[in-house]
């Protein structure tokens, strides 16, 4: 096993305690909820649009365009209805305050794991051929995980979620880009460019389904939706500052 690839799958995946620590510095202002779910909405858009969907294409380069675009739309469609699965199995969809974040705050988790394990891949993979580069994608997707962290502590603590609940999703995030790089070593041999696409496309449904069905309308039933604003335009600045490295 390929130490420097954990150790930098274990430094990606620490960030989202770095952000669930900056919960616990800002959790008295009234409008933080609102200004994480803002930043939330865009680095989630931001990892859909410019990680996983061109990622998803390359890995399908020897299949011609339009079977391309019709089994990456089968598998994002897929992704959308696993989501909605998911969906019935935490607190109900239509459930308001406290309850509908504890929702928001189970049903992002759930869909981040699968996206995280996927970056472990990535993150392994690169190490296996270059340290630099694999340190430089490292950060990157850190610097992404900083505010999913505290979007997801935030409306886990706001919605009232059990203490066992919260360190029990937190860990599963935190150890899910280890744990994809422990996949890729045990089955490097096995997993094609077509299985990692496949993988790819069903997350990227399943953000969407956050990105459409939850964030989107949080932000629009707003009252702060100036703090929202500010959260959106935060997080375009860091997806900005991801894609130079």
């Amino acid at each position: 096993m390929n130490q420097y690839g954990i150790l930098l799958t274990l430094l990606t995946g620490s960030f989202f305690l770095i952000g669930t620590l900056l919960t616990f510095i800002f959790q008295r202002k009234t409008r933080f909820l609102d200004f994480v779910i803002g930043i939330a909405f865009s680095i989630t858009l931001g990892i859909v649009v410019f990680d996983l969907f061109p990622e998803t294409i390359e890995s399908f380069h020897n299949i011609s365009g339009f079977y391309k675009i019709l089994l990456i739309m089968s598998l994002i469609i897929f992704g959308m209805i696993f989501g909605k699965i998911i969906d019935i199995f935490v607190p109900h969809h239509h459930a308001e305050g406290e309850k509908r974040l504890h929702h928001i705050g189970i049903a992002t988790t759930n869909s981040l794991l699968l996206h995280n394990i996927i970056e472990g891949f990535m993150i392994y993979a690169l190490a296996l051929t270059g340290r630099i580069e694999a340190l430089i994608l490292a950060l990157g997707i850190a610097l992404h995980n900083i505010p999913l962290g505290m979007h997801i502590t935030t409306t886990l603590r706001k919605g009232k979620a059990s203490k066992y609940v919260q360190i029990i999703l937190l860990s599963l995030l935190f150890l899910s880009v280890p744990l994809g790089g422990v996949i890729y070593n045990l089955f490097q041999n096995q997993i094609t460019d077509h299985i990692l696409g496949g993988f790819m496309g069903i997350a990227i449904g399943l953000l969407l389904y956050i990105i459409i069905f939850e964030l989107l309308r949080e932000i629009i039933n707003n009252r702060n939706k100036k703090s929202a604003g500010l959260g959106i335009a935060l997080g375009v600045i860091i997806i900005v500052v991801s894609l130079l490295f």
